[in-house]
C-alpha cells in the first residue's frame, strides 16, 4: 500500500495527555506507523478542562506543533463557555479557518483531507479546503446532525436552523468521495440524504489497548465502586444514576456502592447541585482528565455505569467511547440502553436496563455486586476480548487506511496522479 498524506479535521481533537476524546490521534498516531503522513487539524482552544487557548501564544492565529507522536496544526478560535452562541460561533469560526487552508502551507501537501462532524461546520470547512486543493474528501460522522438536535434537542424539522444544516448535511454526503460512519445503523439515513451506499464504510470508535493496564481484578478495599466517566451532558442521562445510587442508599445504608462520576459537561453543575440538595452521599464528582491519567483511575472500578437517555436516535445504533472503555478495563457494566446495537449485550460483559428506569438500574447494580469476584472479572474478560477483537484501534486504523487508499488510488485513476498532488 503506497504512502499517503493525510489531513485529518477535527475542532476537539487532542492527544491522551490532555482531556478529550483521542480517537484521531490514536488513528493518526496508528496511520504513522503504518507508513503514512498524518497531520491533525484542530483547535488551540481547550474544549474539556481549562477553557484556554492551551497551545497558542497570545496573538498567534496559528501553530504547528507535534504532541505525543502526532503532528497537529492548531488554530485560534474564538473562547466560549458552555453550550452558548459563542460555542457556535466558535463552529462557525474553526470551519471557515479551515476552509481558508491558513497554516496549512509548511504542511506536506495532502493527498486526501478527512473532515470528522462532531459539528457539520468543520467538516464542510473540510469539504471546501479539499475542493480548492484538488484532492479527495472523506467525511466522517460521529454524530448525526441535525437528526440529533430534533430526536434529543426537541427542535422541528422545519425550523431554519435546522433545515440550514440539513442542507449542509446533504451536501457534504453528496460530495464526499467516502464516508466513515461510527454507527452501525446509519448506512440508510445517509444514503436517504445523498450518500452512495457503495461509498459508507461503518468503522466504530476503540481504544487504543496498549494505554490500559491488565485486565486484572480490582483491588479489594471494602467499598464497592462505581464508576461513570464521560461527560455530564443531557444525552448521558445522569438523573437516573442518582436515583439509582439514592434509592440503594435507602436500601442498602452503609452497605451502598460509591459512586464516582468523572468528567464534565453542560448538566455538571445541575447534577452537583441536586446531589447537594437531596444528600446523595454515595455520588462524587471528579473533573475530567487526561486518558493518560484516566485508565489507573478507572482500574479502580468494580464495575462501571452509563446511562442514556430512551430515544429513537439510537435506532441508528451507538458506538460510545466510554463503553468500550469500561469494557477494556475488564469490569462489569450496567447500561441502561434501547439501541440498535448493544455491545454489553454482544459481549455478555454486563446487564441492561431500559433507559430512564432508575429501579431497573439499582436492581441490576444490587446483582452485580452480589456475584463472586470470579464472576465479575469473568464477565469483565468477556468484554475486553470483545474490545480487543472489533474495537482496537490498531485494526480500526488498517480499515481507515484502506479506505484513504483506495479513494485516493480511485481520484488518481480518473483524473491523473496531478489531481492527488495536493497542489
Amino acid at each position: 500500500m503506497f504512502a499517503v498524506n493525510i489531513w485529518l479535521v477535527n475542532q476537539y481533537a487532542v492527544p491522551p495527555s490532555m482531556a478529550g476524546p483521542p480517537r484521531h490521534h490514536y488513528l493518526a498516531r496508528q496511520l504513522g506507523a503504518l507508513g503514512h503522513d498524518v497531520t491533525v487539524i484542530a483547535s488551540g482552544f481547550e474544549h474539556h478542562g481549562s477553557h484556554v487557548d492551551r497551545m497558542l501564544a497570545p496573538g498567534e492565529a496559528w501553530r504547528v506543533g507535534v504532541m505525543d507522536e502526532v503532528s497537529f496544526l492548531w488554530l485560534r478560535i474564538p473562547p466560549y463557555g458552555g453550550n452558548s452562541w459563542g460555542r457556535i460561533w466558535s463552529m462557525v469560526r474553526f470551519g471557515e479557518r479551515v476552509r481558508s487552508g491558513i497554516g496549512t502551507r509548511g504542511l506536506p501537501p495532502a493527498h486526501v483531507i478527512m473532515g470528522s462532524s462532531p459539528h457539520l461546520p468543520g467538516a464542510w470547512g473540510a469539504q471546501l479546503l479539499a475542493a480548492r486543493r484538488g484532492v479527495p474528501f472523506v467525511l466522517e460522522i460521529r454524530d448525526l446532525w441535525p437528526q440529533s438536535l430534533i430526536d434529543l434537542g426537541g427542535y422541528g424539522p422545519r425550523e431554519p436552523s435546522i433545515r440550514a444544516l440539513a442542507w449542509i448535511e446533504g451536501r457534504l454526503y453528496r460530495k464526499a468521495d467516502a464516508v466513515v460512519s461510527v454507527l452501525p445503523g446509519a448506512v440508510e439515513y445517509i444514503a436517504a440524504r445523498g450518500g452512495a451506499h457503495k461509498r459508507i464504510e461503518y468503522v466504530p470508535n476503540g481504544v487504543n489497548l496498549e494505554a490500559f493496564p491488565d485486565p486484572g481484578p480490582p483491588c479489594a478495599d471494602g467499598s464497592f465502586t462505581i464508576v461513570y466517566a464521560g461527560s455530564h451532558g443531557i444525552a448521558n442521562a445522569l438523573d437516573t444514576v442518582l436515583d439509582a445510587a439514592k434509592l440503594l442508599e435507602s436500601e442498602l445504608g452503609d452497605g451502598a456502592p460509591r459512586f464516582r462520576l468523572v468528567g464534565d459537561g453542560v448538566r455538571r453543575e445541575g447534577l452537583l447541585e441536586r446531589a447537594r440538595r437531596e444528600g446523595i452521599g454515595s455520588v462524587h464528582f471528579e473533573a475530567s482528565m487526561p486518558k493518560s491519567q484516566m485508565y489507573a483511575e478507572l482500574a479502580k472500578a468494580d464495575a462501571f455505569v452509563v446511562s442514556s437517555l430512551p430515544t429513537s436516535l439510537y435506532r441508528y445504533g451507538v458506538s460510545f467511547n466510554k463503553l468500550f472503555e469500561s469494557m477494556a478495563m475488564a469490569r462489569p457494566t450496567v447500561v441502561g440502553l434501547e439501541a440498535s446495537n448493544n455491545p454489553i449485550e454482544e459481549a455478555g460483559a454486563g446487564l441492561t436496563v431500559p433507559p430512564g428506569d432508575a429501579r431497573a438500574m439499582a436492581d441490576a447494580i444490587k446483582a452485580v455486586m452480589r456475584m463472586t469476584p470470579e464472576q465479575r472479572h469473568a464477565m469483565g474478560l468477556r468484554g475486553r476480548r470483545f474490545v480487543e477483537q472489533h474495537h482496537d484501534v490498531a485494526v480500526l486504523a488498517r480499515r481507515v487506511e484502506a479506505l484513504l487508499s483506495d479513494v485516493v488510488a480511485s481520484r488518481v485513476a480518473r483524473a491523473g496522479p496531478r489531481s492527488a498532488a495536493g497542489q
